[in-house]
């Protein structure tokens, strides 16, 4: 089982690169969704109190910005899910 996560970036974001980048170092699957592409996406990103990028959602935790800590917890759970077959 692998942790749903999206990730809400803008272009030209040192942190939102940052971000990606430890994801993709780190095998979490992700999908990535430019906020300056739809103005509804900022809008919802703002109605849920956030006002800087990154955004990221996964299926337990949201938070803003580059956060080093919670992406590797991401990556040790995926590696502790229950996907043998005994």
């Amino acid at each position: 089982m692998t942790a749903d996560v999206t990730l809400y970036t803008k272009s030209f974001c040192p942190a939102c690169k940052s971000t990606k980048d430890l994801l993709q170092k780190l095998n979490v699957e992700f999908a990535e969704i430019n906020i300056e592409e739809d103005p509804k996406i900022l809008d919802f990103l703002k109605s849920q109190n956030f006002s800087s990028a990154p955004v990221v959602f996964t299926n337990d935790d949201s938070w803003s910005g580059f956060k080093p800590d919670k992406i590797r917890a991401l990556a040790v759970s995926d590696t502790t899910d229950d996907d043998w077959d005994i």
